[in-house]
C-alpha cells in the first residue's frame, strides 16, 4: 500500500469573506473580459465578488436572500454587463431570476413559471453564457429544449421521431425510455456533463449517456448498447439535429459483442474502449466514425501505451495501491464499469483508461429513484452546481483503477514520463484542506484556482496550480 502526501502551495489572493459550514460557493469565469464573479450563498445572503485576473475585489453586491424564493441554484445567464442566477423557488414550477449589474451596483428578482406538463427534465446547462434546459417528452423520441433570453424561456422542439435507438439490451427502443432506465452508473433522467473546466474524472466519464457543450452545439453520448455509441448533436443556432451509430470495437468477429464499452468526445474526434477479462481495445476515430488509430492490450503483454503506473485508488487519493501486472488492469475494468477520459494540453492527448466502482454508500439507487420520481420539477437532485467541484469530489468513497496514457494529436504515443497535472495537483491540496470551508475550484489565465475560507486565517484563499 502506498500513501501520498500533498505539498505546499503558494496562495495567489487573500478575501475578506467569512464562511461557515453551509455556505455555498459558485463562479462566473469570463476570460475574454480577464474577470472572474464569486458567488458566496447561505441562507440569509448573497455575496457577490467581481474578480480581476489576478482575483483582487474590484467591486461587490451584497443583498438579502428568502431561502424559499431563491432555493436552489439552477444556473446562470450572460448577457453584456448583466449576469442572471436562475433559481427553484420552493414550488418546483417557479423560477426565480436574479440579475446583478455591477456597473449600477444593484440587483432585482424577477418571476416566471415554466410547467412541464407530459416531459421530464434530463440536463440543465449553460453554454456561451446561455443557460439551457432539455427535456424529454413521455414515450417519444422528441427533445425540448428550453432557452433562457430576455427574462423568459423560449421552447425549442427537437423532433427525432423519424429516428431510431438502441437500449440496454440492444433492441430498438424509444429515446425516452432508454433516458428513463434507472440504473447505478446512470441514475434515471440523468446525463453526465463532460466539461474543459477542470480534467474530466474517470468517474464522471465512467456514465453511459454523456453530454458535452462544444462551441454553438449540444453533444448527447449513448453507449448503453454494447454495439455502438450513439450520438446525437443539437445545433444551437437553428435547433437542428444530426443522428448517427459509431460501432464499437469487437473482441470478437459475432453480432453479439462480449465485453463491456464506453466512449469520450474529444473535440471533432471519438475513443472508444472495450473490455473483457483477458484483453482491451482502445480505437481513435473521426466524428464520422472512421479509424485513425487502434491499439490492443492482452493480459499476458505489458502495456505498450501507458506513462505511469497502474494505479488503485481506494476512497481517497491518499491511500493507492500501484499494481504491477496489465492482467490486474484489465481483470479489474472487467470487474468494474469501463471509463476513458481525454484532455489536450499543448498538442498533447492526455488520456486516462480505467474502472470505475459504484459508490461504497451505495445511494446511486435511491438518487436516481429520487430524479426520476419527480414530476415536472424543475431542478433535479445534485450534490452542487459547481461541476468542477463534483469533479474534483467525485472519486470519493469509490475503488478506481486507472493507467495515465499520453498522445500526439494524431494519436500516436509518446514515451515520455508522466506530467502531473494542475487538476492532480488540486486533488492531492484538496485532500490536505479538507476542512477549509465554501471550496470552490475552476479554470482561469490557463491556470487552475483552489479556493476555500480558512478557519484559522480566518479569510478566503485562493491557491493557483499550473500544468
Amino acid at each position: 500500500m502506498q500513501t501520498l502526501t500533498a505539498f505546499s502551495q503558494e496562495i495567489a489572493s487573500e478575501l475578506p469573506i467569512n464562511c461557515d459550514k453551509k455556505t455555498d460557493v459558485f463562479q462566473i469565469v469570463e476570460e475574454k473580459k480577464n474577470q472572474a464573479l464569486i458567488f458566496y450563498t447561505d441562507k440569509k445572503k448573497i455575496t457577490a465578488l467581481r474578480l480581476d485576473n489576478s482575483l483582487n475585489i474590484m467591486d461587490s453586491i451584497k443583498v438579502s436572500r428568502n431561502p424559499e424564493e431563491l432555493k436552489t441554484l439552477l444556473g446562470y445567464n450572460i448577457n453584456g454587463n448583466n449576469y442572471s442566477i436562475l433559481w427553484s423557488g420552493s414550488k418546483s414550477k417557479n423560477i426565480a431570476i436574479q440579475s446583478f449589474d455591477f456597473e449600477k451596483k444593484e440587483t432585482l428578482v424577477k418571476h416566471t413559471t415554466l410547467d412541464f406538463e407530459n416531459e421530464k427534465l434530463f440536463k440543465k446547462l449553460t453554454v456561451n453564457g446561455v443557460f439551457y434546459m432539455l427535456t424529454i417528452v413521455k414515450a417519444s423520441n422528441i427533445i425540448n429544449l428550453y432557452k433562457f433570453e430576455n427574462d423568459s424561456f423560449t421552447k425549442k422542439t427537437i423532433d427525432l421521431s423519424e429516428k431510431r435507438f438502441l437500449g440496454y439490451e440492444n433492441r430498438f427502443d424509444l429515446l425516452y425510455t432508454i433516458i428513463s432506465e434507472n440504473r447505478l452508473s446512470d441514475p434515471a433522467f440523468t446525463f453526465e456533463l463532460i466539461s474543459n473546466e477542470t480534467p474530466p474524472s474517470l468517474v464522471l466519464s465512467s456514465s453511459k449517456r454523456k453530454i458535452y457543450s462544444q462551441e454553438n452545439q449540444i453533444v448527447l453520448t449513448l453507449d448503453v448498447c454494447k454495439l455502438y455509441t450513439q450520438i446525437i448533436r443539437i445545433n444551437l443556432n437553428d435547433f437542428s439535429a444530426q443522428c448517427q451509430f459509431i460501432t464499437q470495437p469487437k473482441i470478437q468477429d459475432t453480432d453479439y459483442p462480449t465485453g463491456d464499452s464506453n466512449s469520450f468526445v474529444l473535440n471533432d474526434k471519438i475513443v472508444q474502449m472495450r473490455s473483457k477479462s483477458d484483453i482491451l481495445l482502445l480505437k481513435f476515430k473521426n466524428q464520422n466514425g472512421e479509424e485513425l488509430k487502434s491499439y490492443e492490450l492482452k493480459a499476458d503483454e505489458e502495456i505498450p501505451f501507458k506513462n505511469s503506473d497502474i494505479i488503485q485508488e481506494n476512497g481517497s487519493v491518499n491511500n493507492v495501491r500501484i499494481l504491477d501486472k496489465s492482467n490486474q488492469l484489465i481483470r479489474k475494468i472487467d470487474n468494474l464499469n469501463p471509463s476513458i477520459s481525454s484532455y489536450l494540453l499543448d498538442d498533447k492527448i492526455y488520456l486516462t483508461i480505467g474502472g470505475v466502482s459504484p459508490p461504497q454508500n451505495n445511494n446511486a439507487v435511491m438518487y436516481g429513484g429520487m430524479i426520476g420520481g419527480f414530476t415536472g420539477a424543475i431542478i433535479a437532485v445534485a450534490l452542487t452546481s459547481n461541476y468542477s467541484m463534483n469533479n474534483l469530489n467525485s472519486y470519493n468513497k469509490r475503488k478506481v483503477v486507472y493507467v495515465n496514457c499520453v498522445f500526439d494529436t494524431d494519436f500516436n504515443h509518446i514515451d515520455t514520463e508522466m506530467q502531473k497535472l494542475a487538476f492532480d495537483k488540486v486533488r492531492f491540496f484538496a485532500e490536505e484542506k479538507k476542512f477549509y470551508l465554501g471550496q470552490t475550484v475552476f479554470k482561469m489565465n490557463n491556470a487552475l484556482y483552489f479556493g476555500g475560507y480558512s478557519p484559522d486565517k480566518k479569510k478566503y484563499l485562493f491557491y493557483r496550480f499550473n500544468d
